[in-house]
């Protein structure tokens, strides 16, 4: 917003966000590889302990993953399910948090931009803090920080959810307050059903996270989707209101069922490999052939 009330106007703001682009995409293919054992920056130390306990096909990456076993688990499905609350959330804040601090909250175009700047800003050190002590911690036993942290992530933001729509009017900060307070919460996530996914499907992790990524692309329509429904007038509280109870609900039951499914073993899932899978296929098919075998078999045995 301020380059928006500057000498450049708005193309300023397309051209900083393209060069910022071209930028970070320029340093993520200069550091980043498939595999660690590549890394100039990754140690035999740092190697063993990342191919500790994984199995041939997970070091190798293999390319063959049980998408069916994957896609039914519902541990998998519980992750994905805070996925879709938790990130279907946090874009709806990073959306329309200017639009309700302008016309709700009525402050001026430069104050909504360094306002609505602070809710994605309180996200970045709490994420990484939460990815050190999720590490670090060894107090407590790795569900145990998973339920925590996934707590964190999902259950406060949901009662403050529930609680912005009701800020008097006479107290604008406290609501920019909770909207920032929200959005740092949300940086726990990566302590919470990140983490579990990963542990659960180990060596096939990459699909699993993957589908959050495209989680995150679905959320992209559906906050617009909730603000087309339930706010026809962008200065109406209480239609705002109406949105953030759907969030808080889908955000608490999300976590509810988080803390009961949530583990650190690997799923079944996990036994299954490219050779398992063909030898399981094979089993399948030798039985059915038996099976249509026994009517023949039958009816000999009886004109015998």
């Amino acid at each position: 917003m301020t380059l928006c009330e500057s000498q450049f106007g708005w193309p300023s703001v397309y051209y900083t966000h393209g060069a910022a682009s071209v930028i970070l995409f320029g340093l993520w293919v200069f550091f980043y590889t498939d595999h660690p054992a590549t890394h100039k920056s990754v140690s035999s130390t740092e190697l063993e302990k990342i191919h500790r306990n994984k199995t041939e096909a997970h070091i190798n990456m293999d390319s063959f993953i049980p998408y069916k076993k994957i896609c039914t688990n519902p541990v998998i499905l519980s992750v994905w399910f805070c996925a879709l609350a938790d990130i279907g959330s946090g874009i709806f804040l990073l959306t329309y948090t200017p639009t309700y601090i302008k016309n709700v909250l009525n402050y001026g175009v430069e104050e909504t931009g360094w306002l609505g700047a602070l809710p994605a800003l309180s996200h970045i050190p709490i994420k990484l803090g939460t990815g050190y002590f999720s590490d670090k911690v060894k107090t407590f036993n790795e569900r145990t920080k998973m339920i925590a942290f996934n707590s964190l992530a999902l259950f406060i933001p949901g009662i403050m959810f529930a609680g912005l729509g009701f800020i008097p009017d006479e107290y604008p900060l406290t609501a920019v307050l909770i909207f920032t307070i929200i959005h740092a919460f949300m940086g726990a996530n990566c302590g919470g059903f990140y983490k579990c996914g990963t542990l659960v499907s180990r060596q096939y992790s990459a699909f699993v996270i993957s589908n959050i990524q495209f989680i995150k692309c679905l959320t992209l329509f559906l906050a617009p989707g909730l603000v087309a429904v339930f706010v026809s007038d962008d200065s109406n509280k209480s239609q705002w209101r109406t949105v953030f109870m759907v969030l808080a609900v889908a955000l608490v039951i999300a976590n509810t069922i988080f803390i009961f499914m949530a583990t650190d073993e690997p799923a079944e899932f996990t036994n299954i490999t490219r050779e398992t899978a063909k030898l399981h296929k094979l089993e399948k098919k030798q039985r059915q052939n038996t099976d249509l075998n026994i009517p023949s078999n039958l009816q000999q045995t009886t004109l015998a």
